[in-house]
């Protein structure tokens, strides 16, 4: 019994060792053909890389995937820990870089409202000419902003300043050649800015550049002596007959609201002259001042008594022109001309524009 037991433990020692030697021995290659006269050409290998089947490779491998995704906050281990307290620091550092950026913005605004505010534009044409100077560097530095509603805010002013006092774009002029600039240039760069360029950005930005350009508009102001409230209806008819865009008609408008005295209106309604092209433009220009204010144009938005009142008398002469026609020829011949027929249209959405906006409607 005693030999049968050793005999089994000499052929389990045989067996695991047979075993042993097959897993780490190679396979044997005498299957594969052997030239004698041929040499195996030898590839050469960058240095410190191994091939496939060493130790180091199989270890670089492993690590390199390892290291690359040891610190994923979705995978189990310390790794997970870090991860979270990256993204944690990330996350704080951003949203405190986020606010600062946001103060210093907010400052920055708040610097130029404050300094165009102070700016006097009503008495622009009392001032020395070195207050002048001061002023257009003030508002071209200012035009060039990178904050779209500090730019606005800018343009309007320009508008302000040159349609009280025409004579003030010379100023500009002056200025920018005296800084080795001509004012094309500095106009041209004011829509290189990274702010975006919205419809409302374009008019505001589009009317003040028309402030220093030769244009018919411009030039009908620079020929005549024009004071606050001195012209009758007729200023107002010349100025939007020689108007050959929306933004010219728009620069007409403001110059309307500063040198019309509101009469006369009513009077050119029921003559015979070519009322209905001026009464058109001068509708139209109303009405797209009133959707570039309410879209949120920061330099149009705000008050202005000039405009509220040229819209005031507008709309209450068109009413009496209208009560006005008493004959069926007359209405006749309202119908037929499509240039008035067109205004009335533009009459009744400047009409019913403020109740919009209250209902929240645009």
């Amino acid at each position: 019994m005693e030999a049968h037991k050793d005999d089994l433990k000499n052929h389990a020692s045989t067996l695991t060792e047979t075993n042993i030697k097959t897993s780490i021995e190679p396979p044997m290659t005498s299957s594969i053909p052997v030239d004698d006269n041929h040499t195996t050409p030898k590839v050469s290998r960058p240095s410190g890389i191994d091939d496939g089947n060493s130790e180091t490779a199989s270890v670089y491998s492993y690590f390199s995937t390892w290291s690359t995704n040891y610190t994923m906050s979705n995978l189990p281990g310390p790794g997970r820990i870090l991860g979270n307290l990256f993204s944690a620091a990330g996350s704080t550092l951003e949203r405190n870089f986020g606010r600062f950026v946001m103060k210093s913005r907010m400052k920055a605004y708040r610097r130029a409202v404050k300094a165009l505010t102070k700016l006097p534009f009503w008495r622009v044409g009392e001032m020395t000419p070195g207050e002048r100077q001061e002023t257009c560097k003030l508002l071209l530095y200012y035009a060039q902003s990178e904050d779209a509603n500090i730019q606005t805010s800018a343009f309007r002013l320009i508008i302000l300043c040159v349609v009280r006092w025409p004579p003030f774009r010379e100023d500009f002029q002056s200025y920018c050649k005296a800084q080795g600039e001509d004012i094309e240039s500095v106009t041209h760069s004011w829509t290189t800015t990274s702010n975006s360029f919205s419809a409302e950005w374009n008019y505001i930005c589009q009317v003040a550049s028309l402030c220093f350009r030769s244009n018919p508009v411009m030039d009908y102001v620079a020929s005549r002596n024009l004071k606050y409230r001195s012209s009758d209806f007729t200023c107002v008819e010349e100025l939007f007959t020689c108007c050959r865009d929306i933004f010219e008609a728009a620069l007409a408008l403001e110059l309307v609201g500063w040198l019309w005295n509101g009469e006369g209106l009513e009077e050119f309604l029921m003559s015979d002259r070519d009322r209905g092209r001026v009464t058109l433009r001068f509708a139209f220009s109303i009405r797209t001042r009133f959707d570039m204010a309410v879209s949120g144009c920061s330099g149009l938005s705000s008050n202005d008594v000039w405009f509220d009142n040229v819209v005031r008398i507008f709309i209450q002469e068109m009413w009496n022109s209208g009560e006005a026609l008493t004959s069926s020829k007359e209405c006749e011949t309202l119908v037929e001309d499509p240039d008035r027929l067109a205004a009335w249209s533009e009459l009744y959405m400047i009409y019913i524009r403020p109740y919009k906006v209250l209902l929240g409607r645009n």
